[in-house]
């Protein structure tokens, strides 16, 4: 009455000897055997399935090392044995076996290990048929097989051999082979195998953590999925031979770390994500340039592959997926070449972090079709938000989404001496891009986008002057242009002559965010080597962190401004972090934002052209640790929250008439100021406003204060 046995039925049970079923009273009787349902009975020696057996799971009797015999009686209408072997019968003539469904473990090791004789009528190896079984060593299939069932043979790890008839019995063999999902997962001594050349698939992980040494992809193959050589770590070798296009599917060979060489010749039509991350030994990558069909290069496809030098791209690339070629800081990169076949008809897309940390890098020579995106792949890609391209005006980049991702796709490039644009004719695609002594810029000269990282700035002949001149129709120097550079000492903006209307105008934009934070300095970053730059007459907003230095040791950086500007607006943080030790601006239109001239190091004072302004922006130069005095503008009618917080150097303060308040904690902790002189006119000081200034041992509070806050001068 038994019509089902299920999963784990009777799992390890390994006092189990003997096994009978009872004949079906019921015609209609149909019993079905699942996964792992005598799993581990170790002492069963032979099974006689019944007449009515309907449904058979490979791994019903996996782990059963004593099983040598597994026979079912002719009459039943699906299964057929012979030797001790269960077999599918074939549909098309019952007397022979289309499909091998269990190889009992104890026939397997009488035979050493070794199955060289199957039925050649045989067409398919079973789901599991194989699975988990120690003790095959090699096993010969007939010509005419045409399936290798899911997980047939996973973690078989003593299987070394796989011969395949159909391989020299062109006459029997059949017209195509599918490896289906797992077929080989795990079969770490695999090393002697050559599918045949009409294998056209190969199925999901079916080689994974295999033990496989070289390769090659069969002629006939039109399909491979996804991590089909995962973590092959023995796997050195790989030749495409495929005549017809082929995708090379997501994780591949990911963590394959011996694999050396791929040869992926012309038809290899894309490369898919993560295609060869972590294959750390791989130092060669062909890639055929002639009749290529290859037109994208996944995310990650060759991500941590830290041995790598050279790559070619061919001209029918139009996609490099975020951080395809990328390594990490821990583990740089070793590529030093990147070619690019020119030529190419559509526009080729580079995704953000594309080359992170390819620290040999030296140049880059982009074909002029290039379009490099700061968003990954399935973003939106509009000139607001994901891609520097030309902008219509310099506020297309003011919206805090924008990122300078240009400069993050060269992260920890450095050895990157340079960046150019190749100049074609008969280019399809819109050109975004120009490069002028290895500076990357849009196309209309606008935007100066990207200073590599070891740029020497302008070759004097064969001498490098190490200084960049940027061209006076540049309105944006982008965030993140001149970060962390090494060799680059003088940036120079090309005045107008002064008899050009343009000469004083306000044109030229410093950044791209009006706070943001130090990862978005324009000319800083953890260290750089600039010591000065010289800003132009035309010069309209100094943005966020512009000149901002994060790292522990700061060099002094020069800033010097033409006096002619004017009007000149300051963003929140503008100078926040810099380097200068003194600071002289022109007439500036506004600083009531906030940390203006906050955390610097060196700076010791700054003066004005000329401010009309009556606020000033709070925390203006809190933790200003070397400010030694500042000249408030006689326009100014009171002192900010935090302005003066912690400047730990500030001796005496000089407080215009025109101040009525002094904001909370204005003067907090400046230990080193002894003489304040309180104008007349205040008639408010507010909370903890020269709290902890140590120094500080007499003050006179003019008659019209009305107000001292709480701790106004605790301490």
């Amino acid at each position: 009455k038994v019509n089902t046995i299920s999963d784990n039925a009777f799992y390890q049970c390994t006092s189990l000897t003997e096994l009978t079923f009872d004949a079906a009273t019921d015609e209609n009787a149909a019993l079905s055997i699942s996964t792992y349902a005598f799993n581990g009975c170790l002492k069963i020696k032979s099974v006689v399935l019944p007449d009515h057996l309907a449904s058979f799971n490979s791994a019903a009797f996996e782990g059963c090392i004593a099983l040598r015999s597994i026979t079912v009686n002719d009459t039943n209408k699906l299964y057929k044995s012979e030797n001790g072997i269960l077999y599918k019968k074939s549909e098309n003539d019952p007397t022979l076996f289309s499909e091998l469904l269990f190889y009992p473990t104890g026939l397997i090791i009488e035979n050493l290990g070794v199955i060289d004789k199957l039925p050649e009528s045989l067409t398919a190896i079973g789901g599991s048929a194989f699975s988990n079984n120690g003790s095959l060593v090699s096993i010969t299939l007939p010509a005419g097989i045409t399936t290798i069932g899911n997980s047939a043979f996973a973690n078989c790890k003593n299987l070394t051999e796989v011969i395949f008839l159909g391989s020299t019995d062109t006459e029997n063999a059949a017209e195509k082979l599918t490896i289906a999902t797992s077929a080989f997962e795990n079969c770490t001594s695999l090393n002697k195998f050559v599918l045949p050349d009409y294998t056209t698939s190969i199925g999901t992980n079916a080689f994974m953590a295999s033990g496989l040494v070289n390769f090659t992809v069969p002629a006939s193959i039109t399909t491979i999925s996804s991590g089909a050589f995962n973590n092959c770590e023995k796997l050195e070798t790989i030749t495409f031979s495929n005549t017809g296009s082929l995708s090379i599917a997501n994780t591949l060979f990911k963590g394959c770390t011996a694999l050396t060489t791929a040869n992926l010749g012309a038809n290899v039509s894309s490369i898919g994500t993560s295609a060869f991350e972590g294959c750390t030994a791989l130092k060669t990558v062909t890639i055929a340039t002639a009749n290529s069909k290859l037109t994208k290069i996944g995310n990650k496809a060759f991500y941590n592959c830290t041995s790598l030098e050279t790559v070619d791209i061919p001209k029918t690339v139009t996609a490099i997926g975020t951080s395809a070629f990328a390594a990490t800081a821990d583990a740089p990169g070793s590529l030093k070449t990147v070619n690019f076949e020119l030529g190419g008809e559509s526009a080729l897309h580079i995704y953000k972090q594309a080359f992170q940390y390819q620290e040999a890098l030296k140049s880059i020579p982009f074909p002029e079709r290039v379009s490099l995106y700061t968003g990954s792949e399935n973003t939106t890609k509009d000139a607001n938000s994901n891609k520097i391209a030309k902008p219509v005006s310099v506020t297309n980049f003011n919206a805090k989404t924008t990122d300078n991702g240009i400069a993050a796709m060269f992260l920890g490039c450095a050895s990157l001496e340079s960046i150019n644009i190749a100049v074609e004719e008969d280019v399809n695609a819109t050109v975004l891009y120009s490069t002028v002594d290895g500076v990357l810029y849009t196309a209309d000269m606008t935007v100066l986008v990207f200073c590599p990282a070891a740029s020497v700035g302008k070759m004097n002949g064969e001498t490098p002057t190490y200084t960049v001149t940027i061209p006076n129709t540049v309105t944006l120097v982008m965030s993140k242009a001149f970060q962390n550079n090494t060799k680059i000492t003088t940036v120079n903006f090309e005045e107008f002559d002064e008899n050009d209307a343009k000469y004083g105008t306000q044109l030229l934009y410093v950044g791209l965010y009006s706070s943001a934070n130090v990862a978005y300095a324009t000319f800083g970053g953890s260290t750089t080597s600039i010591t000065t730059i010289n800003l132009p007459s035309h010069i309209n907003t100094i943005r966020g962190y512009a000149f901002g230095i994060s790292g522990e040791e700061v060099k002094p950086m020069t800033i010097n401004f033409n006096m002619d500007a004017k009007n000149v607006t300051l963003s929140a943080s503008a100078f926040r972090q810099c380097a200068a030790q003194t600071l002289t601006l022109p007439a500036i239109k506004s600083f009531t934002v906030n940390y203006v001239f906050a955390d610097t190091k060196l700076l010791e004072s700054v003066s004005f052209a000329s401010y009309t302004g009556t606020a000033l922006g709070q925390y203006l130069f809190e933790d200003a640790v070397a400010l030694e005095s500042f000249t408030i503008p006689a326009s100014v009618t009171a002192i900010p929250n935090y302005a003066f917080h912690c400047c730990t150097s500030l001796t005496e303060m000089d407080i215009p008439s025109s101040i009525t308040s002094i904001g909370t904690y204005a003067f907090q902790d400046c230990t080193a100021l002894d003489t304040v002189t309180i104008p007349s006119g205040v008639t408010k000081l507010d909370a903890g406003a020269f709290q902890g200034c140590t120094a500080l041992t007499s003050i006179t509070i003019p008659d019209n204060v009305t107000s001292i806050g709480n701790f106004a001068f605790q301490n």
